[in-house]
C-alpha cells in the first residue's frame, strides 16, 4: 500500500514538474492525482496519513472536504446508515408489498388518554376480544403507523396487534391481535423486524 502511495506521489510531482502544462491543465492533473491518492489512502484499514491501523482510527478524513468517498455518505466507513435512511429503506420495502397509505416510522404520536373505544364494532360485530387497555397498548408499542383516508385514520401496528384510530372522532375504530394479521401485514412486520425496529 505504501509503495502505491509513493508511486502516485511520484507521478504527481513528475507530471506537474516536468511536463509543459498550462496552469489550468496542471491544476486538473493535480486534482485527479490527489483523488487517486485519497481513494487509496482513506479506507477503513488506514488512518488519515495512509498508515495501516486497526480499530476506530481508520477512515478519518478531517482535512478532506469531499465526504462522498464512501457509500454511507460519510468519512467513516464504519459508521452505520443513519436512521432516516434506514427508515426510508423500510418504507420502500413496505410500499412494495402493496400496503397503501402514508407509512410513518416511527409511528405517529397521539394522545391516547382521551380516545373512546368502539366496543360494539370491535367485539360484538368482529369478535376480536380486545379491551381498551390492550388497544391502547398496541398504539404504545407500535413500530409503524399508516395514515389513511386523507389523514382521517391512523393505523398502528405492533408485534402483538394493531389498532385503527379515527382521528376526526378521537375513537379507536378497531383493534385486533397479531394472530389476525393478513399476509401483507405479516410481511410488513417481517420487514420491520429485519431492520431492527
Amino acid at each position: 500500500m505504501t509503495e502505491k502511495i509513493i508511486e502516485i506521489r511520484t507521478m504527481i510531482t513528475d507530471n506537474i514538474r516536468y511536463l509543459d502544462y498550462s496552469d489550468y491543465e496542471r491544476r486538473l492533473q493535480m486534482i485527479e492525482m490527489r483523488g487517486r491518492l485519497l481513494e487509496l489512502r482513506y479506507n477503513h484499514n488506514h488512518d488519515e496519513k495512509g498508515r495501516f491501523c486497526s480499530g476506530g482510527g481508520g477512515g478519518r478524513m478531517s482535512s478532506f472536504s469531499d465526504k462522498r468517498l464512501y457509500s454511507n455518505g460519510g468519512a467513516n466507513p464504519n459508521k452505520s446508515i443513519d436512521n432516516s435512511n434506514k427508515n426510508d429503506i423500510i418504507k420502500s420495502e413496505i410500499a412494495n408489498l402493496g400496503i397503501k397509505g402514508k407509512i410513518n416510522i416511527p409511528a405517529n404520536n397521539i394522545n391516547i388518554d382521551n380516545l373512546s373505544f368502539d366496543n360494539q364494532h370491535i367485539n360484538s360485530e368482529r369478535n376480536h376480544n380486545i379491551d381498551l387497555k390492550k388497544a391502547k397498548n398496541y398504539i404504545k408499542e407500535a413500530k409503524v403507523s399508516i395514515t389513511r383516508w386523507n389523514g382521517q385514520f391512523e393505523n398502528y401496528y405492533s408485534e402483538h396487534g394493531a389498532t385503527y384510530v379515527d382521528l376526526l372522532n378521537n375513537k379507536i375504530r378497531t383493534s385486533f391481535s397479531s394472530n389476525e394479521y393478513d399476509t401483507k401485514t405479516k410481511e410488513m412486520m417481517k420487514v420491520i423486524k429485519k431492520y431492527g425496529k
